[in-house]
């Protein structure tokens, strides 16, 4: 090690014994900053701020809060918060469906005023809770609507005489209605006819 090598290594400041002053002050200076570590009475006030109308970022801005990144961490490693922050988003849904009343009636705002925050909160609220607020639309595999297969094999045994009829006279009907406009080229394959 060189003479100036060791100089450096000289300034640079060192904590002493454990337990010590200087230690001391190391704890109390890393106590000062944003909380980090999840605690139920943290969780509890940023879901009971979330519920009175503030948005996450409102929350998460406030000196005694926890920064924004560190609470979607929470979110993706504490089931019991991520259960906790799902009910309180709905909860400041809830909420915002009853400010867009508020809003459309408040005749002192402007009336394109009134359009925007009534729309930002209705698209908010479609995001947030889209099966109460969302464009209803039906999605295959949707429990609450399932998908029903209405074809099904005919059994030609279990038809009656008048049901084989029908099905005759329907598929007679319909091979006369293909044969006009169509020629088949393979057997039981219809294809256009040449103009």
């Amino acid at each position: 090690m060189t003479q100036n090598s060791r100089s450096r290594l000289r300034a640079i400041p060192t904590l002493g014994k454990p337990g010590g002053a200087d230690h001391r002050a190391v704890r109390e200076r890393k106590k000062l900053g944003r909380p980090t570590d999840h605690t139920p009475e943290i969780a509890r006030e940023i879901a009971d701020r979330m519920i009175d109308g503030d948005s996450l970022r409102a929350v998460c801005e406030q000196e005694n809060m926890p920064h924004e990144g560190t609470v979607y961490r929470w979110i993706a490693r504490h089931p019991e918060f991520r259960e906790l922050y799902a009910h309180a988003r709905e909860l400041q849904a809830m909420r915002w469906a009853e400010e867009v009343l508020s809003i459309a009636d408040d005749t002192t705002l402007e009336p394109h005023d009134r359009r925007i925050r009534v729309d930002t909160r209705k698209w908010l609220l479609s995001k947030v809770l889209p099966k109460v607020y969302g464009d209803k639309v039906t999605v295959a595999g949707d429990p609450s609507a399932p998908i029903q297969h209405l074809v099904g094999v005919i059994d030609l045994e279990a038809l009656s005489v008048a049901e084989l009829d029908a099905l005759k006279a329907f598929t007679q009907a319909w091979l006369a209605a293909i044969s006009e406009d169509h020629t088949t080229d393979a057997p039981g394959r219809p294809t256009h006819a040449p103009s």
